[in-house]
This record gives C-alpha cells, sequence and structure tokens, in this order.
C-alpha cells in the first residue's frame, strides 16, 4: 500500500508539475507569421497624408480640366451661333464673307483647344501617375524598413503579406489562423 500510495503521489506531483509549468511559460509564436500588407499602408499616416496630397493634386487638375473644357463649350456656342447667322436671310456678301472669316478662326480655335486638352489630360495623366508611384515606393520601402526593425529579434523565420491575391483573384493565403496574424500588432509598432 505504501508503494502503492508513493507511485500515486508521484504521479500527481507530475501531473501538477506538468499543468503549473505549462501555464507558466509564454505560448510559442510560430515561426512564421502574416501581415496584411495594404491593411498596414493605409492604415500608416503618412500613406494618408500622401493620399490627400495626392487627391489634392487631383482636385487642381481637375478644376484647370474645367476651365479648359469651358472655353471649349463657348468657342463651340459661337460657332453655332455664327453659323445660324449665315443662314440668315438678307445678309450682304461682304457680311457673308465676313461671317465665314470669324467662322475659320473660331473653328481653328476649337481645334487648338481640342489639341491642348487632350496634351494637357495626357501629361497631367503621367504626372500625377509618376508621383503616385514615387510617393508608393517611398512609402513602402520605409514601412518596409520600419517593419524589419520591429519584426528583428521577435523569433519568426518568415513573415508573409496576406493581402497578396493572384491575377485570377485567388488570395495567395488560403487560411490564417488569427493567432499567426499580427497586422495589428506593426501597426501599432508604426505608430510609436
Amino acid at each position: 500500500m505504501i508503494v502503492y500510495m508513493s507511485k500515486l503521489l508521484l504521479a500527481a506531483s507530475l501531473f501538477a508539475w506538468l499543468v503549473s509549468s505549462s501555464h507558466a511559460q509564454p505560448v510559442a509564436r510560430s515561426p512564421v507569421a502574416f501581415v496584411h500588407y495594404e491593411t498596414v499602408f493605409t492604415n500608416y499616416y503618412k500613406a494618408r497624408l500622401a493620399n490627400i496630397q495626392l487627391q489634392e493634386m487631383l482636385d487642381a487638375i481637375s478644376r484647370e480640366r474645367v476651365i479648359m473644357l469651358t472655353q471649349f463649350d463657348q468657342v463651340q456656342q459661337e460657332l453655332k451661333n455664327l453659323r445660324l447667322r449665315v443662314v440668315e436671310e438678307g445678309l450682304g456678301e461682304e457680311e457673308l464673307q465676313s461671317l465665314r472669316r470669324r467662322i475659320d478662326a473660331r473653328l481653328v480655335e476649337a481645334r487648338s483647344l481640342e489639341e491642348r486638352i487632350k496634351n494637357f489630360n495626357e501629361t497631367q495623366e503621367q504626372r500625377w501617375s509618376d508621383q503616385n508611384r514615387r510617393i508608393r515606393a517611398d512609402l513602402m520601402e520605409e514601412i518596409g524598413e520600419k517593419m524589419k526593425s520591429y519584426l528583428r529579434g521577435r523569433g519568426f523565420a518568415a513573415v508573409v503579406d496576406s493581402s497578396l491575391v493572384s491575377d485570377k483573384d485567388v488570395p495567395a493565403v488560403l487560411y490564417l489562423d488569427e493567432n499567426a496574424d499580427i497586422t495589428e500588432d506593426v501597426i501599432k509598432a508604426l505608430r510609436q
């Protein structure tokens, strides 16, 4: 009976030690973690500021385009009015020639405005696109460096971008345990 009690006491002690030691140690992280990079990027304060700056640039481009389109519409309306006057009865030959010269001048002006608007659209679209690409690349590099600095020494073998989607709209990460997603941790770290 003493041997039986000793074995029982030993088993209970071993069980108690195992239970207490498993709760005392922190849960180890997976060697691979996942970050939804697009969420990190859009929550980064400099990215928000850049979006405001890019939107202001688009608004300025739009205002300038509206001015040019208004000028074009005015010239078109003048052409319409001049053409209506040409078909009026009772106009002398000299007056008709004068109207035709004015119509020709307005047509040249309309074509010139049309070309200016086309060139404006192309150059401004390219300018905005280049600015957007440059800002985004700079921010991605900055965020990447800050993330690497934060993640170094955290025990991960790799950190994978869970926002990636294939060209066929299939997510690159098909399943993600919420414990492996450290997006919120990274966002908090970047705010500091």
